[in-house]
């Protein structure tokens, strides 16, 4: 339950925290088949692919003997897979570059 104290002022939960406040996870589940990651919105075989090609951080959780586990991929390695790739950090980085 929310509650606020006066106008504009940010909901708070009943545990005193902000209730707007956003949660950062540790490690993310892969999607399920025909849906996105919802902190990165990419679809499942694309973070498959990073994960086979070593370009994030991965854990896997199966039982001793058992066929199938979990895959989860740490989200900290996801972020900065993405930032690496951002355009207008590159393109930013390029004319700084080239302008010397």
């Amino acid at each position: 339950m929310e509650t606020h104290d006066k106008p504009g002022a940010v909901p708070v939960k009943k545990d005193g925290t902000p209730a707007n406040q956003i949660v950062r996870p540790e490690w993310l589940r892969l999607p399920k088949p025909g849906q996105r990651c919802q902190h990165s919105g990419l679809c499942r075989s694309y973070l498959h692919t990073l994960v086979r090609d070593g370009k994030v951080r991965t854990a896997s959780i199966r039982e001793r003997g058992a066929k199938t586990g979990i895959r989860l991929i740490s989200y900290d390695s996801l972020m900065a897979y993405i930032a690496k790739h951002d355009e207008a950090g590159t393109q930013a980085e390029l004319q700084e570059g080239g302008a010397k």
